[in-house]
């Protein structure tokens, strides 16, 4: 049962090793004491003879690793541009990233409120990312821009050295299928393979997603039509035939007035006129 108890701490501990220690320093703390480690070809012989002495070996190759590798660097970029004639931009888009090499990732173009929009984003090999700009640059008048560099060259190191921990940890337990005596014991490494697969194929696409971003930049563009300015005040036209009723409307006023006027000041008048005549006979002197 002593590899059982081998299978359940390897377990147990894969992670940490995967971390911690180089492929050869786990193979070691993983093997039973005393038992020989596996060379390619099939001879035997013992890893710790060969194996650093220190810690301080094994930090030394990975900071080799480090300087040995070009930067990777994630490009984006956003740009707003004006254009006349939006639709026609967002097709010069297309011709010129095709020529660079690149693709169009995705184009839509639409209306709001009066004015046309495009937005097209792209992708373009890494090393024509600034003749691509340059060519953007030249198809409307630049209102906005944006470029972003993401170093990610620490987290690809990291996943390579994870990556390579668990194939040697893959190799160790296909070695182990070997020696496995019982069913049960077959089960469990079977088990764990699966599992070291698994994170294998996760590793591997996390990778191949790194790379694929490294190799192509992205450029996000939106074109736009500039806004329509506004019409000069138009001094107010003169309306002949409103004008034409209200005179109308005026004099029917003023006539219906007097109308009323002389009908309704008629009795008073005559009234008037009858008091006065009678106030002057009244006051007329008699003959001597």
């Amino acid at each position: 049962m002593a590899l059982v108890a081998i299978l359940i701490s390897a377990a147990i501990i894969g992670s940490v090793l995967n971390v911690m220690y180089s492929p050869e320093m786990k193979e070691d703390l993983l093997r039973p004491r005393g038992a020989p480690a596996f060379k390619e070809g099939g001879e035997i012989a013992s890893r710790r003879a060969s194996a650093p002495s220190t810690g301080e070996a094994s930090v030394n190759v990975v900071e080799v690793d480090l300087e040995r590798l070009d930067r990777m660097v994630v490009r984006t970029a956003f740009m707003v541009l004006e254009s006349e004639n939006p639709d026609a931009v967002a097709f010069k888009v297309r011709f010129e990233v095709e020529s660079l090499g690149g693709y169009v990732e995705s184009m839509r173009v639409s209306s709001r409120e009066g004015r046309r929009y495009a937005e097209v984003t792209v992708r373009v090999p890494e090393e024509k990312f600034f003749d691509a700009m340059d060519k953007m640059r030249a198809l409307g008048r630049v209102l906005e821009e944006q470029v972003r560099g993401e170093d990610v060259t620490e987290r690809y190191v990291d996943l390579e050295a994870r990556l390579r921990n668990l194939k040697a940890e893959e190799e160790w337990l296909l070695k182990a299928v070997e020696r496995a005596k019982t069913v049960e014991e077959l089960m469990m490494i079977e088990r764990e393979l699966w599992r070291i697969r698994g994170e294998i194929e996760k590793i591997e696409g996390q990778m191949r997603y790194l790379e694929r971003r490294v190799e192509y930049s992205s450029i996000s563009i939106v074109v736009k039509q500039p806004p329509t300015p506004p019409l000069p005040p138009q001094p107010p036209t003169p309306d002949f035939l409103r004008v034409f009723y209200g005179a109308l409307a005026a004099l029917y006023v003023v006539v219906s007035g007097l109308v009323y006027l002389v009908v309704a000041g008629s009795p008073i008048a005559a009234i008037a006129y009858a008091s006065y005549t009678a106030y002057k006979r009244i006051r007329k002197p008699s003959p001597p």
